[in-house]
């Protein structure tokens, strides 16, 4: 009877035991790991804190996201699908102020056409001036057939003195798989003068669904070299 006294207790003793190493090991697992495991998830995202835009701060917020994406694109270069004009401007691309920008010796007025900050929606300009180019966002064009998927749309008049075109850009880019960045470059001819249209999406795929991080379109006008 005492024998079996013994081998009651020290059954029970081992399960108190196994209890508390159960325990112990689901504490040190959920410790250990959790916060690597929301790491990973957050890590890969190129920006900090979101930046609202206003005119005040246009130049504070261009140069801030060409930092990210340059920082962006040469972390995930293999990934990437930019031309070579937007290569130049996230990789040498130089703020002068709020309204000029320099791009390999080349002076650009420019103006923010759209911008799209981490976890929140697009924001768009209802008129752009740059000297006497004007671009401005408009309703949808029933007139003007589209055939083909292509998601939301946006749509802007661009016009100088007598000449006018109507322009259309998608919110988001067609392949949104893999870290990445996405920017293309859109040449509108108007006369004698031309703009660039750039457009440059932050592309991160742990963020599934929002796979876009951040976005930034940018209207450029040529000025001369310095």
């Amino acid at each position: 009877m005492v024998m079996n006294m013994l081998a009651s207790k020290q059954k029970a003793i081992i399960l108190i035991i196994t209890i508390i190493l159960s325990i112990t090991a689901a504490i040190i697992v959920n410790n250990f790991y959790t916060p690597n495991t929301r790491s990973k998830a957050t890590t890969s995202s190129p920006i900090s804190a979101p930046i609202t835009y206003n005119q005040s701060n246009i130049s504070v917020l261009v140069k801030s996201f060409l930092v990210n994406t340059s920082r962006f694109y040469l972390r995930y270069r293999e990934n990437s699908l930019v031309g070579n004009f937007c290569r130049t401007l996230i990789l040498n691309g130089s703020i002068v102020n709020s309204t000029f920008i320099l791009v390999s010796g080349n002076l650009y007025q420019y103006g923010v056409l759209a911008y799209m900050p981490p976890t929140s929606n697009y924001w768009f300009s209802k008129q752009l001036r740059l000297k006497d180019i004007v671009i401005a966002h408009i309703p949808p064009q029933e007139n003007i057939t589209l055939t083909g998927d292509f998601g939301s749309i946006q749509w802007f008049r661009i016009s100088k003195n007598n000449i006018t075109k109507i322009i259309w850009f998608t919110n988001y880019p067609g392949v949104v798989y893999k870290n990445k960045v996405i920017c293309s470059s859109t040449t509108i001819e108007l006369g004698k003068e031309h703009v660039v249209v750039v457009r440059a999406f932050i592309v991160v795929a742990e963020n599934v669904p929002s796979l876009v991080e951040s976005s930034l379109w940018l209207v450029l006008l040529p000025t001369g070299t310095r």
